[in-house]
């Protein structure tokens, strides 16, 4: 094979290809795309099980997509993206139906609409990226499927930074959220889950973030070893079922825990809220008497099927503790 030789993008180290387009073509299932530093403005379509690399230290690749399109769409089963900066006039990357795509060591420019949109794809890994000032969504996922977002830092976004609906599993392991501000319709969410969508978080840090951290509605959330710091509430979930365990929840300014449902049980375990009374909510003896007993509690749970507490410790409400 006489590789061409017109530009500084490998294939497993062969080549030199002057558009990563240029480089797909050429490419096989299981070949690595190595990048070197510069700005590519191209629309990639991914349509084979292939890794594409940025270099991992130094000056970065920078993606910029076309108008109104997504810079990346991704239709192949395990296709890797990796170590890439992405600006785009749409979404960052789009996966659609795939399984096994890895996303990781990625960073976000400018942005029109969210950075990872998935639908329908499943064991979808978002590992170790960078999200930060992103004003219109981070991670939306619908159309079922699963997906692993693990190591990120979110930082300083706007609005819901992940949603995640329609019946997906979600595993959030490790990830750090801070300072996520509301949008212009009051969206405001650090983790929004909806409509039948499964969640184990894990030993992810909440601090800072302006509204709810974990935000959930008919939906199923197992939580093992979270960080909650300031912002309104830790937790809030209407309908669905509700295991909080070892739970850190600092300084909430309404409450900590608020678990509304009719249809499944509620338990919270070995978990420890505390409240500032100088920052947190004080309700006025009127609000008292008119009863706000989701607001300035540290714990709030309402079920169907079961409600248990093991050992718990509630401080600093002025409401009440539980």
């Amino acid at each position: 094979t006489v590789w061409p030789d017109e530009g500084c993008i490998s294939i497993n180290g062969e080549g030199g290809f002057a558009t990563i387009g240029d480089a797909l073509e050429w490419a096989d299932d299981g070949d690595t795309i190595s990048l070197c530093s510069g700005t590519y403005e191209e629309k990639l379509r991914i349509d084979k099980s292939v890794t594409i690399k940025g270099p991992n230290s130094g000056a970065p690749a920078i993606l910029t997509g076309p108008p109104d399109d997504s810079a990346v769409s991704i239709r192949a089963a395990n296709a890797t993206l990796q170590w890439l900066t992405i600006n785009s006039s749409s979404s960052g990357i789009y996966v659609k139906d795939v399984d096994g795509v890895q996303l990781a060591g990625l960073k976000f420019g400018s942005l029109a609409s969210t950075a990872i949109r998935s639908a329908g794809s499943t064991n979808l890994t978002i590992q170790s990226n960078t999200f930060e000032d992103i004003t219109t969504g981070v991670v939306y996922m619908d159309e079922g499927g699963s997906v692993r977002i693990l190591n990120n830092v979110f930082e300083g976004n706007t609005g819901n930074a992940i949603y995640v609906t329609d019946g997906v599993e979600v595993s959030l392991e490790n990830n750090e959220f801070y300072g996520n501000m509301p949008d212009e319709d009051g969206a405001n969410a650090a983790a929004r889950f909806t409509d039948a969508t499964v969640v184990t978080s894990t030993n992810n840090l909440f601090s800072g973030n302006t509204g709810k951290a974990l935000s959930l509605n008919d939906s199923e959330l197992v939580s093992q070893n979270d960080t909650f710091t300031l912002g309104t509430y830790a937790l809030v979930a209407v309908g669905g079922s509700v295991l909080v365990d070892g739970a850190t929840i600092t300084n909430p300014t309404v409450s900590g825990i608020v678990v509304q449902t009719s249809t499944g049980s509620a338990a919270v375990r070995n978990t420890t809220v505390t409240g500032n009374p100088e920052t947190g909510l004080s309700l006025t003896q009127t609000e008292w008497n008119s009863g706000s007993p989701t607001r300035a509690v540290g714990i709030h749970l309402t079920a169907v099927e079961s409600i248990e507490l093991d050992t718990v410790e509630i401080s600093g409400f002025n409401n009440a503790g539980l």
